[in-house]
């Protein structure tokens, strides 16, 4: 075996700069670098020297050079000395193969004993979970299968490429590929590389998920050379790297040999780029902003910008062509559904026998479900929110470390002096509190970055805590991998720099204006407050990019392709699958600013109150002399002896986590102010400065975050818009929006005066803080998250003096009974909120006399499971974490006002005979008739104060509508009850006279 190729599967420190023969001898000519293109460059001379527990002395020793070789080759001419050298090469081999495995597993084992010494398992992503679901092999027999590989491939005497591991880590690989068809481009740079820059391979890292491979693929970054265009983001991101994708039973070097296939038939090589010299930059020949990018392309799972352009789009196309195993692949998808269907039917059974004996029997649903009736079909299924919440912390987590070191990384390829914002004056008293996630990136230097680093590589968080408690003696291992990670900065300088030409072009490339855009515009302020860690990062981004060479960037339209087949398929550049051609910046000046405003000013009367009492409180009295020896009197006490003060513990989270939010505000009113200091003029936005009069438009095309959140109420039919008929309709909503819109919400005074819990709201002793802070959040987030359509729409007062006191009104579902009604809700939070649910009352029963369903009771009682008035299954209550206000708006709006409101009540579900659909007429006719009379006569000739505008708006811009509505209530019932049909006519003179008025 040749004795090069030999040492380069040695494991070395990754840091470490390969060379052929010729670069070892100070470069060379053409022809030296092209006799040695088959020896693939690994380690350098003094970390390949003594592999095998042997050195140059006593012939242990594996020498990188070729002059080893050579004299080996003088000194045994005959067959006899060819035939020892083979077993001494055998021999060699077999002790550096058994050392590399015992190295491996005494740092596994290291890992695993501290695995095992942690309080808290470390969350899974949703997609980590899938691959958790399909695992079959314990960790150790996942170890052995790699080490196998590796092992195998390091006897093969492989000279197309070579492998080291960082460290001694086996799930973190270093491959070399070399060997490239001659005739090829990427061939072709690789000699000249070799010439320029005396090394010959093409360098890639993977990281494997440790505990879950060989089910989930393992990232690939290209380390060196700097490769021209994309093919940095194209390589991790491939398709082949996608779980839907990855095939457990394959090989991961035949991915590596998919991989070099992609990349021979398609890359070039940026020849003149100096960072392709590593030996000053040996780290990688790519920015730390480059591979983050590339990485978030990776995770996002969003095609880069410059995909809509035909070229790139056709790259990104030329990644399908690889081989795979298609059938296997769908006989693990479908294996990944069985198990669900057989977990789902596990949960059922308990279900089943008590269906059975209340005599149930299968039967279609026929009405809405979360009203806390059930449905007489249930599965079982619920909504697990501890394991939603998990898997959301751990997709945060992975991105939120990625962010950080891309904020860090601007900080550095931008200049010391940090962003431009922080010579702002909301900026000079925030600064200390407000770089929480990002640090004082510039002054300490990119060094202090490496622990976020090893997020960037999307996996083994673990590897990096270990390495950096210390590992004394180990050599190559742990304090090695740690030196070497790609995606952390070096203080001495050898990392390549983009400057900030560069950056500006390499970020208007990527996904991440697209991705930033999308996760703002998809958000409630309510779900950033809850996640404020993540979505500081993200603006903490948007912060360093306020800067001269930067700021344009976030006016100019945030697009991104809908993929990149349909890019290349649209044929011209700037596709994009939305036209809103919306900003980042006006993202953030406009409804984010609002929030964050509003957010601010909710909070701001309870701004000086004292910090909350610790878990272990047991008094809440005010200082005073006794003070100091209650709590020594307390803290002297053994632990399991003192009872946790739930409530305590509620208030400091929320303290903490009231700290943090209003930080997030207060940056983005930093960020908001440095961009309306530096607005440029409206031909240079792109249309992007418009982005915030288009907020509301682009806002309901891709809200996931509030369309999330209506769903998991049963929500999101009721929250489209009507669609009008040809350009009058179009026309028409575009009218009620605009004019309906700006008062949707809005803070009052004096709504006490005329409230249902005026006495309750009046007696409170205390205003809990913990109950200020969630409708703070709640509060804020009501404009992006509450629907307003034609077809239906939810307005809120909050009293700007008690924001625990709330009126709604709530416009009736169309194709319902309640359709264009304006029913009128009180809405009360105790001071236990959000412990417990809020007390809702329904003002519109007429006076006491109508029962408008049998959830909304005469006396304005609202039933529902979410409030705790009816019982209803796991996942249907109410739960303090993830709850909302504006789930139980939403629910009375779809779950409640329904079709056919009759079979909301109790054992009526099970009446799908003829009688029951008459009885189901009959309810909904006296529905509607109500609805005309006192949801929209009485509330038009009586408006409450505080909405009374929103109800002279509404029923003027849906006067024609309304009309035509009640006339086809009339005809439909003239056959049934003609007294009925007359009176609705009737009454539908009163409201077109009294809309006349309007």
């Amino acid at each position: 075996m040749d004795a090069t190729a030999t040492a380069s599967v040695a494991a070395g420190s990754d840091g470490d700069v390969g060379m052929t023969e010729a670069a070892a001898g100070g470069g060379g000519s053409d022809n030296e670098g092209e006799d040695n293109w088959d020896n693939v460059a690994s380690g350098s001379e003094e970390d390949n020297d003594g592999f095998g527990g042997g050195s140059d002395d006593d012939g242990g020793g594996y020498s990188d050079g070729g002059d080893a070789e050579a004299e080996a080759d003088e000194d045994n001419d005959d067959d006899g000395g060819d035939d020892e050298d083979d077993d001494d090469e055998d021999r060699d081999m077999i002790i550096l193969c058994s050392s590399s495995v015992g190295r491996w597993e005494r740092y596994e084992a290291a890992l695993e004993a501290a695995e095992a010494a942690e309080a808290t398992k470390r969350a899974l992503s949703s997609s980590q979970d899938v691959a958790r679901k399909r695992q079959i092999f314990a960790p150790r027999e996942a170890f052995a299968m790699l080490s196998r590989e590796l092992t195998d491939f390091m006897r093969s005497g492989n000279t197309e490429m070579a492998i080291e591991t960082a460290g001694d880590d086996l799930y973190h690989w270093l491959v070399d590929l070399g060997s490239f068809d001659p005739a090829s481009q990427l061939g072709k740079d690789m000699r000249e590389v070799s010439r320029r820059y005396c090394y010959s391979s093409v360098r890639l890292r993977l990281r494997f998920m440790r505990g879950l491979h060989p089910f989930f693929p393992p990232s690939v970054e290209v380390v060196w050379p700097h490769l021209a265009g994309p093919l940095l983001g194209a390589v991790a991101s491939h398709p082949l790297l996608a779980l839907e994708n990855w095939d457990p039973w394959r090989p991961a070097l035949a991915a590596v040999a998919q991989i070099k296939a992609f990349l021979e038939a398609h890359a070039r090589v940026d020849l003149d780029n100096p960072a392709n010299d590593i030996r000053r930059h040996p780290t990688s020949t790519y920015s730390p902003l480059e591979r983050s990018l590339a990485r978030l392309e990776a995770l996002s799972g969003m095609p880069p910008v410059a995909a809509a352009q035909p070229d790139v789009a056709a790259l990104y196309a030329a990644r399908e062509d690889y081989e795979r195993d298609t059938a296997r692949l769908a006989a693990l998808a479908e294996g990944g559904k069985k198990r669900a269907r057989a977990e789902a039917a596990t949960g059922a059974a308990a279900t089943a026998a008590a269906g059975a004996l209340a005599g149930a029997r299968g039967r279609e649903v026929v009405w809405a479900r979360g009203t806390g009736y059930g449905s007489g079909s249930r599965t079982g299924e619920s909504w697990n929110v501890e394991a939603s919440q998990a898997a959301q912390a751990a997709r945060d987590e992975e991105i939120r470390g990625l962010l950080a070191v891309m904020a860090s990384a601007l900080a550095w390829e931008l200049g010391a002096e940090g962003p431009a914002v922080a010579g702002t004056e909301a900026a000079a008293a925030e600064q200390a509190g407000a770089t929480e996630v990002s640090g004082s990136a510039a002054a300490d230097g990119p060094q202090q970055q490496r622990g976020k680093a090893e997020a960037m590589e999307g996996v083994e968080t673990e590897a990096t805590a270990s390495d950096a408690g210390g590992s004394g003696g180990r050599g190559s291992g742990a304090g090695a991998s740690s030196g070497a990670g790609t995606s952390g900065f070096s203080s001495q300088g050898d990392e390549p720099l983009l400057g900030p030409g560069g950056c500006a072009e390499v970020i208007r490339a990527s996904c991440l204006l697209p991705f930033l855009a999308r996760e703002l515009r998809g958000a409630s302020f309510s779900d950033m407050g809850s996640r404020n860690s993540y979505y500081t990062a993200l603006l903490t981004v948007i912060r360093e990019l306020c800067r001269t060479s930067t700021a344009e960037l976030l006016w100019s339209p945030a697009e991104q392709p809908r993929s990149p087949a349909d890019a290349g398929a649209a044929g011209a550049p700037g596709g994009s699958s939305r036209g809103s051609g919306s900003s980042l910046a006006g993202l953030v000046t406009g409804s984010l600013r609002s929030a964050a405003r509003l957010y601010l000013n909710v909070l701001a009367p309870s701004a000086g109150a004292p910090p909350p009492p610790g878990p272990g409180a047991t008094t809440a009295a005010a200082p005073g002399p006794n003070v100091a020896s209650t709590s020594a009197a307390a803290s002297a006490l053994p632990a399991p002896l003192r009872p946790i003060d739930k409530a305590a513990v509620a208030a400091q989270k929320a303290a903490i986590e009231a700290d943090a939010t209003q930080r997030m505000a207060r940056m983005i009113g930093q960020i908001v102010e440095y961009l309306e200091r530096h607005r440029p003029p409206p031909a240079q936005q792109q249309q992007g400065g418009a982005a915030g009069a288009a907020d509301l438009s682009a806002h309901e095309a891709s809200g996931r975050g509030a369309e999330a959140e209506r769903t998991a109420s049963g929500a999101a039919a009721s929250t489209s818009a009507a669609s009008g008929s040809g350009a009058g309709g179009s026309s028409a909503t575009a009218v009620y929006l605009a004019t309906l819109k700006p008062l949707q919400v809005d803070a009052v005074p004096d709504l006490c005066r005329s409230h249902h819990y005026a006495s309750q709201a009046r007696g409170e002793m205390a205003a809990p803080r913990t109950r200020a802070v969630r409708l703070a959040k709640e509060i804020a987030s009501l404009e992006s998250l509450l629907p307003l359509s034609e077809s239906s729409s939810v307005f809120v007062r909050v009293d700007e003096t008690a924001v625990h006191v709330w009126k709604a009104l709530i416009v009736g579902p169309e194709d319902t009974p309640y359709s264009g009604g304006c029913f009128l809700f009180d809405f009360y939070f105790p001071p236990q909120y959000p412990g417990v649910p809020p007390q809702v009352h329904l003002l519109t029963t007429g006076g006491g006399r109508v029962r408008f369903n049998p959830n909304l009771y005469a006396e304005g009682k609202v039933c529902l499971s979410l409030l705790g008035t009816w019982s209803g299954d796991k996942g249907e209550t109410w739960n303090s974490e993830v709850s909302t206000a504006v789930q139980v708006l939403i629910s009375i709006q779809s779950l409640i006002m329904v079709p056919q409101p009759y079979f909301n009540e109790p054992s009526y579900e099970a009446q799908t005979d003829e009688r029951g659909k008459t009885m189901s007429r009959d309810y909904s006719k006296n529905v509607r008739e109500n609805c005309v009379r006192y949801a929209m006569l009485d509330v038009l000739r009586h408006p409450p104060v505080s909405l009374a505008e929103v109800v002279r708006q509404h029923f003027r811009l849906r006067r024609e509508p309304l009309l035509r509505q009640i006339d086809s209530w009339a005809d439909e019932g003239q056959a049934h009850d003609a007294a009925h049909a007359g009176r609705l006519r009737e009454m539908r003179r009163e409201l077109a006279a009294l809309m006349s008025a309007l």
